[in-house]
């Protein structure tokens, strides 16, 4: 269910195109749970604690942290298409 988190700091909450739910966390993973909030998938997406994500028009997931911004198909078995560094060691905190 939506409590099935490893470490519960959960930093970021996005509503997906199809109803799922994506979660951004400290212990540096994103899950994705169905419209039932069961999860459904988890991975690690970054270096440091996931602190913003954001739905794309397109479906795809944005998610940032200190290591910058990755971009995710999630229709794909959420294969990473393309990392955003912006030349800064201070990272991206919030997408909106």
């Amino acid at each position: 269910d939506l409590l099935a988190h490893d470490n519960p700091e959960v930093l970021s909450l996005e509503l997906l195109n199809d109803g799922r739910i994506a979660t951004g966390c400290a212990d540096l993973k994103i899950r994705i749970f169905n419209s039932y909030c069961n999860l459904v998938s988890t991975w690690i997406a970054h270096t440091s604690s996931v602190f913003g994500l954001f739905r794309l028009y397109d479906g795809n997931l944005a998610s940032s942290s200190i290591d910058g911004i990755k971009i995710w198909n999630l229709n794909e078995n959420n294969n990473l298409i393309r990392i955003l560094n912006h030349g800064t060691s201070k990272g991206v905190f919030a997408l909106e």
